[in-house]
């Protein structure tokens, strides 16, 4: 099944028009990861973020959907 984050990238992907917005949705993704699992106070986020962000665009130009949502790549 296609999530909404799967279509937007999909979508990011055919036209490239949203790329920015996707990219801030996995942001936040990514900035609230920790959080959920750990104990993790803003900066340590921040900092999180900061190592993960230039990760994002790369993920997205190489993602192929296969019957797996983008959410997997990100492990959310």
């Amino acid at each position: 099944m296609i999530t909404g984050l799967t279509q937007k990238v999909l979508d990011c992907q055919n036209s490239g028009l949203e790329e920015k917005k996707v990219i801030d949705e996995i942001a936040r993704i990514v900035y609230w990861y920790p959080p959920m699992r750990r104990q993790w106070n803003p900066d340590e986020c921040g900092d999180f973020l900061c190592h993960f962000y230039p990760r994002i665009l790369p993920m997205i130009r190489r993602y192929r959907y296969q019957g797996k949502p983008f959410e997997c790549l990100l492990k959310v």
